[in-house]
């Protein structure tokens, strides 16, 4: 009877010393889950302020400038713009600002110095504002403008659009100009090219602003076309009336065909 006592007992507690060792091991894996999903977790954390630190040292630049006078008064409007999308490089085609390199064919892209929107809307908007406030008319692109509405359209092609850090900014353009209503004899519509190069002298804030008084002076001289066209002086639209200014070199007009 003793014997078989034994018997029972060893086989009892058997299966209870493994069910022991079952929990211990149990236990021990999800320790270490728990600190897998700790070290991940820390990770993640690290990431994300990384990030944000790196967010935080980002400059945007807009191509849009400030203007200190008050826009023109006007009773009714004549005409209106029809400024529309901008064609540039595809090697600025990008959030971030491009320098030119020491060497031929080398660029550098600077990750935290970035446009405040796509490039080519920049422009766009920037040429805009400024025939605006030359000429004291709306630029009606996308706003669907009356049918009897005069509409000058502007279709802008940048086919360089470079800086050299610290030397100067180039920005090398064609547009055609044409009118809505056509008019027979009245010169329209023209493709006309330009290439202006500004001094830059400084880091990227230099940069921009000469970016900025390039764009002026093409837009300065597409308003000088619309405004001969208005008095209808075919001769002022191909050869626009105004200073070119020192850093631009006018390339011309030729008709277009639509």
């Amino acid at each position: 009877m003793t014997a078989g006592r034994q018997l029972l007992s060893s086989v009892c507690v058997f299966p209870m010393r493994r069910s022991g060792r079952a929990r211990v091991s149990s236990t021990a894996a999800m320790a270490s889950t728990a600190r897998v999903v700790r070290r991940v977790a820390s990770g993640l954390a690290c990431a994300v302020v990384l990030a944000g630190c790196a967010a935080s040292n980002s400059q945007y630049y807009s191509l849009q400038t400030v203007s200190d006078s008050r826009p023109k008064a006007v009773n009714s409007i004549a005409d209106a713009l029809n400024v529309q999308s901008v064609s540039i490089p595809a090697q600025v085609d990008r959030p971030q600002l491009v320098l030119a390199g020491r060497t031929d064919g080398a660029v550098s892209v600077m990750n935290d110095s970035l446009w405040v929107a796509p490039l080519a809307d920049e422009i766009r908007l920037a040429v805009a504002s400024r025939l605006g406030q030359q000429l004291g008319v709306p630029d009606v692109n996308g706003t669907g403008a009356p049918a009897n509405l005069p509409l000058w359209g502007v279709k802008l092609d940048v086919q360089r659009f470079e800086a050299m850090y610290g030397k100067y900014v180039q920005v090398q353009t064609s547009w055609r100009l044409s009118r809505r209503p056509e008019t027979k004899g009245d010169g329209l519509p023209v493709v006309c090219r330009a290439n202006v190069q500004v001094p830059a002298v400084g880091g990227v804030d230099a940069t921009v602003r000469a970016y900025q008084q390039a764009l002026v002076q093409v837009a300065d001289v597409i308003a000088a076309q619309v405004a001969a066209g208005r008095l209808g002086d075919n001769a002022g639209m191909t050869h626009p009336k105004i200073d070119l200014g020192s850093g631009l070199t006018w390339q011309g007009c030729s008709g277009a065909a639509d």
